[in-house]
């Protein structure tokens, strides 16, 4: 999740691409490719979830399509966990 970014979403399909995966090295945001195969894959979304993230993508001041879109580490999210 938090390597995403709005070009791995493709709202007409209604698809999520996973073909990243996100790690903080020594202070340092790295993504690399997934560590198996099977990672790499495509995922239906449901039409509510297409639209929320196309609401969410919108309300991102000055998104490119590379960026990522959520910009936290994985220690925040455990957090909230």
């Amino acid at each position: 999740m938090l390597a995403l970014t709005a070009a791995d979403f493709n709202f007409e399909k209604e698809t999520v691409r996973i073909n990243k995966f996100y790690q903080r090295l020594h202070g340092e945001d790295v993504i690399t490719t997934p560590k198996t195969k099977k990672s790499n894959r495509m995922i239906k979304m449901p039409k509510f979830l297409c639209e929320e993230m196309q609401e969410y993508l919108q309300m991102l001041y000055g998104l490119k399509k590379k960026d990522r879109i959520f910009t936290v580490t994985k220690n925040i999210v455990e957090v909230y966990i």
